[in-house]
């Protein structure tokens, strides 16, 4: 089974709706696999950045909001290369990050990241957003959108995401509101007949085994991938 990774930065599952209706119409895969975590159906955990995503021509094109750029960010690649090329000489931010980025790709564009072999304290911000946490109806409303791809005749999955346990402590009432959040989440897939992998009640990942708050080191990186290709492996 050949497998592609889309996973952008900052997106809720309210933008994934989105992502995931012009991922299949434009690549028709057989297989749909949508890992969650509390920060998904957070609005306030990384809005900014998702909804600036929804508003570039390439998503506004395929939501009818139809451009000039958003007609050759579809059809043409030349436009693409172009946009590529021209990004290469910003001396922005996002310049700066790209080149880091690209420095530790490795075969196939991933880009491990060395573990710190303890799990740092969460930043005040990521605290003070997720001490206030509360599931978003317009994220519910996106995950139903990914959900009801299986009209078009593709399998979809949902994978619950390796999260630290300090990130789990921050949440009000902490181990409890993330207890309760899967058991929503359980019923949600038992309701919509769709398989959903858990995965932090394997103990896969541990707390030395993250490069930061939120993204794993290359060790944990491996298990949990190990992990998961079983899981594909599995697939009738």
């Amino acid at each position: 089974m050949t497998c592609f990774n889309f996973g952008v930065k900052a997106v809720t599952a309210s933008e994934a709706g989105i992502l995931a209706r012009i991922l299949v119409d434009k690549y028709q895969p057989r297989v749909l696999i949508y890992g969650i975590s509390v920060r998904d159906f957070d609005d306030d955990v990384g809005a900014d950045a998702g909804r600036a995503l929804m508003g570039i021509p390439w998503t506004q094109y395929y939501q009818g909001n139809p451009s000039l750029a958003g007609w050759l960010s579809h059809h043409s690649r030349a436009y693409g290369y172009c946009l590529t090329l021209t990004s290469r000489f910003d001396d922005g931010d996002w310049s700066s990050h790209r080149k880091r980025v690209e420095e530790r790709l490795v075969r196939r564009g991933y880009g491990p990241q060395k573990p710190l072999g303890q799990l740092p304290e969460i930043p005040q911000q990521v605290r003070r957003r997720l001490g206030d946490f509360k599931t978003s109806a317009d994220d519910w409303a996106g995950l139903q959108q990914v959900v009801e791809l299986k009209e078009q005749g593709v399998q979809v999955i949902l994978v619950e995401m390796p999260i630290p346990s300090k990130y789990v402590r921050v949440l009000p009432d902490g181990e409890q509101t993330y207890t309760t959040f899967i058991g929503v989440l359980e019923a949600y897939a038992r309701a919509n007949d769709t398989p959903l992998w858990l995965s932090n009640s394997e103990g896969l990942v541990s707390d030395d085994q993250w490069a930061d708050h939120h993204h794993l080191g290359e060790n944990g990186a491996e298990a949990f991938s190990e992990w998961l290709g079983y899981q594909v492996g599995g697939l009738e």
